[in-house]
């Protein structure tokens, strides 16, 4: 091979080498939000795969994600648990170029998260960008048959029965009002938070609706715990527009209660005769060690942008439920 030929050989491996190596995939690594929030993310799971192992009968590991992985319960990177085939990896729908597929559930259990054992954590985010198909089927809606299926989030800690102590945040029927419940060994704080900003739950019908729920106080304690949320549209006709929960004191965990379980980032647990689809993506969970209404926001890869800030909202949008909710006295939580 004459001088020239072999230096247009080393050349083209030089260039297919880089093309190989120099370009990540994005299946392969956190979504970008993580990496801007440096050591406050705790976890990412884009869900870009079509790759979705499973160990068992209820534990999925997407492949996805190689660095920051959520944990789940076993703490062994399967982060989505449900029963049978829950969860399949599918074509993404609506999402900008770059996001290839999305996971599909229609009665999953939960997108779960890593356990926090830090115990100067003071905030915590969990974030989840989810879709509802056009025949989806919310709590008590007709359709035919009853249906269970108004589960949103939730924390928790480990107790003996009946019970232990958790907080759940749930949609009411029609998905148009959430409540927050309380639970302590069978005991039951409920809150009603009102429905009247811009949007409801239907408008996640064949659109990209973001969710994200933060905890604040001594979370591994489980001390003066307070939370809050929204829902932002991130696609169509409405994106941009948000219902925001403002803070609400729920009070401490039972004192019998135990260690702080792993949170599930999205409850995705559905019971009855159910119509339907949710489709998830970008789920991540952050945790700061001071309080100061910090949250995680947008995913650049989805919404362009735009990202968290120090306010309670994630960025601007209509405040929903009356504005910022007034704390109550911390609820009596029943033995």
């Amino acid at each position: 091979m004459g001088h020239s030929k072999a230096l247009a050989c080393v050349g083209g491996i030089l260039a297919a080498t880089v093309l190989l190596l120099g370009v990540a995939s994005p299946a392969a690594a956190q979504e970008q939000r993580c990496a801007d929030l440096g050591t406050n993310c705790v976890c990412s799971e884009p869900l870009n795969t079509n790759s979705l192992p499973k160990d068992g009968t209820l534990h999925y590991n997407p492949a996805d994600s190689i660095s920051k992985e959520c944990r789940g319960g076993r703490n062994d990177d399967h982060s989505l648990l449900g029963y049978g085939n829950a969860f399949a990896m599918v074509p993404a729908m609506g999402l900008p170029a770059g996001i290839s597929y999305v996971a599909s559930t229609g009665k999953g259990h939960s997108a779960q998260g890593t356990y926090t054992t830090n115990s100067s954590v003071r905030r915590a985010c969990h974030r989840a960008y989810i879709r509802y198909s056009s025949d989806y089927q919310f709590k008590d809606q007709a359709y035919g048959g009853s249906c269970e299926a108004n589960k949103a989030a939730q924390i928790g800690y480990n107790g003996g029965p009946p019970g232990g102590s958790a907080l759940h945040w749930d949609f009411q029927s029609g998905g148009d009002a959430w409540t927050l419940t309380v639970i302590n060994y069978g005991g039951k704080s409920t809150y009603n938070l009102a429905h009247s900003g811009p949007i409801v739950l239907e408008d996640c019908k064949d659109e990209w609706c973001r969710i994200e729920i933060c905890y604040s106080g001594e979370l591994v304690a489980g001390r003066g715990i307070s939370v809050d949320a929204s829902v932002t549209v991130a696609t169509g006709p409405k994106a941009g527009q948000q219902e925001v929960w403002g803070k609400r004191a729920v009070g401490d965990k039972h004192p019998n209660a135990g260690a702080l379980q792993v949170p599930w980032i999205l409850n995705l647990y559905r019971q009855g005769s159910c119509r339907g689809t949710k489709y998830i993506s970008h789920v991540m969970q952050a945790e700061w060690t001071t309080d100061a209404g910090q949250t995680i926001g947008a995913a650049s890869e989805i919404e362009g942008g735009s990202t968290g800030g120090g306010g309670s909202t994630g960025g601007g949008g209509s405040t929903g439920g009356g504005g910022q909710l007034t704390p109550p006295a911390r609820p009596e939580l029943l033995p």
